[in-house]
C-alpha cells in the first residue's frame, strides 16, 4: 500500500485535505468519489529517508 495526499471539494465551498493509503492512484479517486468527495490533487506522499538527506545536506565539520 502507499500512501496519497489529496486535496478535494465537499460541497460549493468546502475543501479538504487528508491522507489515505491505495493501491494506486486510481483506488484513491474511486474511494474518495464514493465518499462525496471531488478530487482537485491527488499525489503520492513521498517519504524521505535519512540516507536521502544526508546526501542533499553533506556533512561539515564544525570548528
Amino acid at each position: 500500500m502507499v500512501k496519497f495526499k489529496y486535496k478535494a471539494k465537499k460541497g460549493l465551498d468546502n475543501v479538504v485535505e487528508g491522507e489515505i493509503e491505495a493501491e494506486n492512484k486510481e483506488n484513491v479517486l474511486n474511494r474518495l468519489f464514493n465518499q462525496g468527495l471531488f478530487p482537485i490533487v491527488v499525489e503520492e506522499k513521498r517519504e524521505i529517508k535519512k540516507e536521502e538527506l544526508s546526501k542533499e545536506f553533506p556533512k561539515k565539520k564544525l570548528d
